[in-house]
């Protein structure tokens, strides 16, 4: 769900327009179009609420008592608001540029064929978080596979079915298992554990990914 579809049925509770002409409702801080799969709900936006929300990986965070509520008179590390910010910006994982993973895996791994219909890749080779980036926020080449363009955009922000999970938990354990495996490599996996994904998609799909069962279709 989008962060846009959640204010607009929390607006049906609770009406934005009934709010008191003091008062500081709605979205302060964020996008709109983010999507939302996990939330944290408290009184206030402490630093030590907002620690708990970053540690959770929450996508929103739901207060009774606004963030913003008296004007901003200074903007520095003496303020609270700031420091709260600051927190939530620097939890905000960036997207990285994702041609180095394409390379290894299509390259020293000789992965040629799309991870979900099998067709040959041409030059258009998609890189896919298989388990999708808005659940993990991470970039690891354990969750990592090419794609054609087709698959890939089928799939989008969705998880595939759990059958997927034996094939790329195989393609680890075959990447892992190679007696070459360069440093660089092995730091990739450094965290990652059999059965590591099988548990990843079960908590994505009770965090609400939808399972896209026919993508080859």
């Amino acid at each position: 769900m989008k962060c846009l579809e959640l204010i607009q049925k929390l607006e049906t509770l609770a009406p934005a327009d009934c709010a008191c002409e003091w008062d500081n409702v709605g979205l302060l801080v964020g996008w709109r179009e983010r999507e939302i799969h996990r939330i944290l709900i408290a009184l206030d936006a402490t630093d030590e609420v907002v620690e708990e929300a970053v540690r959770m990986r929450a996508d929103l965070l739901l207060t009774h008592h606004p963030l913003i509520f008296k004007p901003l008179k200074k903007v520095n590390d003496d303020d609270a608001l700031i420091r709260v910010l600051e927190k939530l910006d620097m939890a905000t994982p960036q997207r990285k540029d994702l041609s180095m993973y394409r390379d290894i895996l299509y390259n020293e791994f000789q992965e040629n064929t799309c991870f979900y219909c099998g067709k040959r890749l041409n030059k258009n080779v998609h890189v896919d978080h298989f388990i999708p980036w808005t659940f993990v926020k991470n970039d690891n080449l354990w969750n990592f596979v090419l794609a054609c363009p087709k698959c890939n955009l089928k799939k989008s922000g969705n998880l595939v079915g759990r059958e997927y999970v034996v094939k790329i938990d195989s393609r680890n354990a075959s990447i892992m298992n190679r007696s070459t495996l360069s440093s660089s490599i092995r730091v990739e996996f450094d965290g990652y554990y059999d059965g590591l994904l099988d548990r990843m998609w079960s908590y994505a799909k009770m965090s609400g990914i939808r399972e896209r069962e026919e993508i080859m279709t």
